[in-house]
Formats: C-alpha cells, sequence, structure tokens
C-alpha cells in the first residue's frame, strides 16, 4: 500500500515538473541540510537568470510518460537531485539532444562535478553524458 501511494507521489510530482516546463532541483548530494530540510518541491522558486551547474542525462525521450519508471527509479537512488522536463532548458548540450524543446530528459543535476559523480554514483548507471551547461529552468 505505501510502495503505491510513494508511486503516486512521484508520478504526481514529475507531471506537476512536465507542466511547469522544467525540472526541478533540490540542494546538492551531499549536502546535509537535503535530509532534514522541506521538499524541493516546498523550495522551489523562479531562478533569477541563467546559472552553471552539471548536468548527467540518462535518457531522452519524445513523450515524457516514458520516463515514469526510470523517473521513480532514480527519485528513490537520488532523491531531488534529479531533473525531468525538456532539453531546452539547458544550453550547451552535445549537438545531437539539443532540440527545440520537443524532448524530454531523465537526468541528474549538481553545482559542482564531484557532487555529480556522487549522484551518478549513486544510480548505478553510466549516462548518456555528462557536461557543465547552463540552465535557464526553475530551481
Amino acid at each position: 500500500m505505501r510502495r503505491t501511494s510513494v508511486r503516486a507521489t512521484a508520478y504526481a510530482l514529475v507531471l506537476a515538473v512536465l507542466f511547469a516546463a522544467c525540472g526541478e532541483r533540490a540542494s546538492s548530494p551531499g549536502d546535509p541540510s537535503a535530509e532534514d530540510g522541506p521538499s524541493p518541491s516546498a523550495t522551489t522558486q523562479v531562478s533569477s537568470g541563467p546559472r552553471t551547474e552539471w548536468l548527467a542525462v540518462f535518457r531522452v525521450v519524445k513523450d515524457p510518460e516514458e520516463l515514469e519508471a526510470d523517473t521513480q527509479e532514480f527519485l528513490e537512488l537520488v532523491g531531488g537531485f534529479i531533473f525531468v522536463g525538456p532539453v531546452s532548458c539547458f544550453e550547451g548540450l552535445p549537438a545531437g539532444y539539443a532540440s527545440p524543446g520537443d524532448a524530454y530528459a531523465l537526468a541528474v543535476v549538481a553545482e559542482t562535478e564531484q557532487e555529480l559523480e556522487h549522484a551518478i554514483g549513486l544510480t548505478g548507471r553510466e549516462p548518456l553524458f555528462r557536461r557543465q551547461v547552463v540552465s535557464w529552468c526553475v530551481d
């Protein structure tokens, strides 16, 4: 019963993120305030402008519903350090992944390369790519 509730909550979070046209991001992996602080959705705010961050993309699809199962898994593995949303939220993606907003990504984000590598390790998967990008989306 609890697993169904967690899945429903995670799915609702993903839909809210997608309808907002960009992903959410909690504090950086390894940040002690992340465990005791409010949930990522409670601390979401509009960015005052673009910011540079580290991104590791694991999947890119046309239909965001295809990311549902992986999103649930990533939420369990790395918590709120994931991004699920349009690839158009970022500048600096490899040419094959930078599309005009018609593709969605499942990714892990972090403020530093070291934090990103830690988060990638938590997933147990190898990303399609990892790099520093400029984010134009919601914090």
